[in-house]
């Protein structure tokens, strides 16, 4: 396959057809574009191959222990109960501590579940909650600040 050259497809056109027309030439597959500057006659693979994790900053979440997605597991069977010793303010760089553990979150509004976080950043918590009545998993995300309490296990 030719690339693309400005000057030459110009120089050919006369002004009677666009010049821009196939500006990115792509084969069959999409795998490979053609390059046509620096490497005129080459082509280059696009696709980015994998490769080890990128450097490290402080702190990472722990990986998840099956890949992502919900716990294959249902939650304790126990319901906690609340307690003294148990702070008020919701922190969501202590809820961290939690990642890919089942935790039972306490909210603002009364309610309370047992939860299976994957994400926890600075205003939003996301992950799984459990279902009681449907006994399964389902995708939850929730605003930080509405987590009144919360203990993993």
């Amino acid at each position: 396959m030719k690339p693309y050259n400005s000057f030459v497809q110009q120089n050919h056109n006369n002004g009677t057809e666009n010049i821009y027309q196939n500006a990115h030439l792509r084969n069959m597959d999409n795998d490979f574009l053609a390059a046509p500057y620096p490497f005129e006659n080459q082509i280059m693979d696009v696709r980015t191959p994998p490769g080890p994790p990128g450097p490290s900053y402080g702190d990472q979440p722990p990986r998840p222990p099956h890949g992502g997605g919900p716990p294959h597991i249902a939650p304790p069977l126990f319901t906690p109960q609340l307690h003294d010793g148990m702070s008020k303010a919701m922190d969501t760089g202590s809820m961290k501590g939690c990642l890919y553990k089942h935790t039972y979150v306490w909210l603002k509004t009364g309610r309370s579940f047992w939860f299976y976080p994957t994400y926890v950043g600075y205003n939003a918590v996301a992950g799984y909650r459990w279902r009681r009545s449907q006994q399964r998993w389902a995708y939850y995300g929730t605003d930080a600040h509405e987590i009144q309490f919360f203990h993993c296990y």
